[in-house]
């Protein structure tokens, strides 16, 4: 019975995504996509140039105050692992608050799912990911002259693990926006803090003892730390996989309970 239950729910599920929230989603997303690159001059070349310039910068800055700490490898590389997955989890958390109130007027005059707008924008992310851990594999190949097998199985694993994490952690954000509008200026302030307790820019060495169990507790820390290791040492940390998609699992069922409680009610409060 439950077997046959189990079922049965997952061949709704199924059918709910190919049939009502897939063709939203993906009409979503290339409206998306061509309105990124309207009025550009520069176009999608802003994506080889933005963390081009942010790995510049953060070499700068802070590469005199940790070159000590990976005195093994160039410091520049030592960062672009870090900067790769910040990057997606930056760009959809910054837009996350906003979604469901940027898309009112769809959501308020049609039948289209509310997952689908969120899912859009994910998606997003996704592709600039893709090829930002593109031009990581170009960058990589220059200094080293190879890429380790498990560096481009962890880079996979961690891009599909953001996409699920942060659809979820969006959903949650742009629900409490909708209830409690100050999110908007609340987590752009909350980024900032959350950038310098992920060990992005440093390495997680140079933490004391004390604040170690800050970066236990971060997810971020752990892709972070999981991609580094197989890209430095061709080794998948267990530990810190599970790490992260742990927190995934809590954040993405709590994202359902919320929007099962709060989501029939949405369309009315926007």
């Amino acid at each position: 019975m439950l077997v046959t239950n189990s079922i049965n729910a997952f061949k709704n599920l199924l059918n709910y995504f190919q049939i009502k929230l897939w063709p939203v989603t993906y009409n979503l997303f290339l409206s998306n996509l061509k309105a990124k690159y309207v009025g550009s001059i520069l176009g999608p070349v802003w994506l080889i140039l933005e963390p081009a310039l942010f790995v510049a910068i953060v070499t700068l800055v802070f590469s005199q105050a940790f070159n000590n700490q990976v005195s093994s490898i160039p410091y520049a590389l030592f960062v672009m692992p870090g900067l790769l997955i910040w990057s997606f989890f930056f760009g959809q958390t910054q837009s996350a608050t906003t979604i469901f109130l940027n898309n009112r007027e769809l959501l308020t005059n049609t039948t289209a799912p509310k997952e689908a707008v969120v899912l859009a924008k994910c998606l997003i992310g996704a592709v600039d990911y893709v090829i930002r851990l593109a031009i990581l594999l170009v960058w990589w190949w220059l200094y080293i002259g190879s890429f380790p097998l498990a560096g481009l199985i962890a880079s996979l694993l961690v891009g599909l693990s953001l996409l699920v994490g942060l659809f979820g952690f969006s959903m949650l954000l742009a629900i409490g926006n909708v209830y409690f509008r100050d999110f908007n200026s609340i987590v752009p302030i909350l980024l900032q803090l959350f950038f310098y307790i992920s060990p992005i820019i440093y390495p997680v060495s140079v933490i004391p003892i004390k604040w170690l169990w800050l970066i236990q507790l971060n997810p971020i820390a752990a892709m972070v730390e999981f991609l580094r290791s197989a890209l430095f040492e061709n080794q998948l940390d267990l530990i810190q996989l599970g790490t992260f998609l742990s927190w995934i699992l809590v954040i993405c069922g709590l994202s359902w309970l919320i929007f099962k409680k709060f989501g029939t009610r949405l369309v009315e409060e926007l």
